[in-house]
């Protein structure tokens, strides 16, 4: 029996606290097919069985697998069946964007023959924005796009998050998304493969609630990343820390030319 499960989830704004911006890929694939002679009907003699190694990848851009077999066998009634399946995954993921597709080929099972295969992709980012402004707080509302295959068509949704801001305070930006799917079947109307593509399109900074007239303008951010997101009415400086370390740094170089002076005179 065909069964084409799928699945897919999405979580924005995660309540991580991580001491670091990190972005991250995965996919996994793995397929594999058993055949023999059940009672009463024609099958496959003698009986036999293939399992692929499973594919696992995890980098932190770009992930990807194949699995796939291809077998050529006689059933007892002496028919030749050229059996094959392939499963792939696929995720590329930067701070602000996240792509996964996951597709299972569809498998012919003749009696006697089962086969099975299954694709698995996801992928995240977490990373934390600092507004700098004279206002002391307020809300900082985001939008995401999310296009999707959903049968019978493709189609557009759009989301919506917020986050309470205070200035000078870094807040989170988390996202993650991941499919997967099951031995790809010709089933109307299912797809035996999916995608999904996250974009965190804008960020709008607020003083109070989200009213167009309360929209903050002419402020600083910061991001840990170091990613110039699409920070409407806002300008991209670096991390404060970063700033601390580069002062160090050339305090530490015009210390040790003052002291090679003294020293040479």
């Amino acid at each position: 029996m065909f069964h084409l499960p799928l699945s897919f989830s999405l979580v924005l704004f995660g309540a991580r606290l991580l001491a670091a911006a990190t972005i991250q890929a995965n996919a996994l694939t793995s397929v594999n097919a058993s055949w023999g002679l059940p009672p009463g009907s024609p099958g496959f003699q003698p009986s036999g069985s293939f399992n692929s190694p499973m594919c696992q990848d995890t980098h932190d851009q770009s992930a990807s697998c194949k699995s796939s077999y291809y077998l050529d066998l006689t059933d007892t009634l002496g028919v030749s069946h050229s059996l094959d399946a392939m499963a792939t995954a696929t995720t590329t993921t930067t701070y602000g964007s996240i792509s996964v597709t996951a597709s299972v080929s569809p498998i012919d099972m003749p009696s006697g023959f089962r086969g099975y295969g299954q694709a698995q992709a996801w992928g995240s980012f977490s990373d934390r924005i600092t507004i700098y402004s004279t206002a002391a707080h307020g809300v900082l509302v985001s939008s995401w796009n999310l296009p999707r295959q959903t049968p019978p068509g493709p189609i557009q949704v759009q989301y919506g998050t917020i986050i309470a801001w205070t200035s000078g305070v870094s807040v989170p930006i988390d996202a993650m998304i991941g499919i997967g799917t099951e031995n790809g079947a010709k089933v109307l109307g299912w797809p035996s493969a999916l995608s999904l593509n996250l974009t965190l399109l804008d960020m709008k900074v607020y003083l109070d609630g989200s009213s167009p007239s309360s929209q903050l303008l002419g402020f600083y951010y910061s991001t840990e990343s170091g990613t110039p997101y699409n920070v409407i009415g806002g300008t991209l400086v670096p991390e404060p820390s970063s700033l601390a370390l580069v002062g160090a740094g050339m305090l530490l170089l015009y210390h040790r030319s003052r002291r090679a002076q003294l020293t040479g005179s």
